[in-house]
């Protein structure tokens, strides 16, 4: 998937004869993508998720793949969105080690927009140990499931995953529309960038 300037990725289409993406097509349509699934997201985060705005089966190669970041395409002005990300990368007590340094990519990154420049590779240099840093960022984890509501003005990424990486990085992402729940830190900082992390379920 592209263009290279903003992402690059497989993705997985449905019908394709593919071992890993078929399964995970199956984990999105009989889970992710059920009333039961939107019940408990109700219920785990207190918002009010609509229906999926967009739906991905993603994969990222070692040496190869990142987003760049942007904007998410289906925010809109003041709008909220909640991100559902299924992620499966390599198990194991040294790859996780790798994983939760950072030094290796592939985690999710969301930052705070800065109308004043283009939304570019630049704005991933400044992911870490800085006050213009992160608001958040997911190191990759295997069998996560990871809850993240974002205004329209927060950008998000996935950091370019090193040679050196453990294995790929698979997820399944999802978006939904909400409501910013009152007292969020959405409300406090009008026109400024907002995250709140929801949870990291591992299963």
């Amino acid at each position: 998937v592209g263009p290279p300037h903003l992402r690059r990725y497989l993705r997985y289409a449905a019908g394709t004869d593919d071992s890993l993406g078929r399964p995970l097509q199956r984990l999105r349509e009989e889970l992710l993508s059920t009333e039961a699934f939107r019940q408990w997201l109700r219920l785990c985060t207190g918002l009010e998720p609509r229906s999926p705005r967009s739906a991905e089966i993603r994969r990222f190669r070692p040496g190869l793949d990142y987003t760049v970041a942007a904007r998410a395409p289906t925010a809109e002005g003041d709008d909220y969105e909640l991100d559902v990300t299924m992620m499966f990368v390599a198990r194991g007590a040294e790859a996780a080690e790798q994983w939760a340094s950072e030094e290796v990519g592939g985690f999710d990154s969301y930052l705070e927009a800065d109308d004043e420049r283009d939304e570019s590779v630049e704005a991933q240099e400044v992911y870490r140990g800085s006050d213009e840093g992160p608001l958040v960022n997911l190191p990759a984890t295997c069998n996560a499931l990871a809850l993240v509501m974002r205004d329209a003005k927060t950008l998000r990424f996935v950091k370019y995953l090193s040679r050196d990486a453990p294995s790929s990085r698979v997820d399944v992402i999802m978006s939904y529309g909400v409501d910013a729940p009152e007292g969020s830190s959405g409300e406090e900082g009008e026109g400024e960038g907002a995250v709140e992390a929801a949870a990291d379920v591992h299963a």
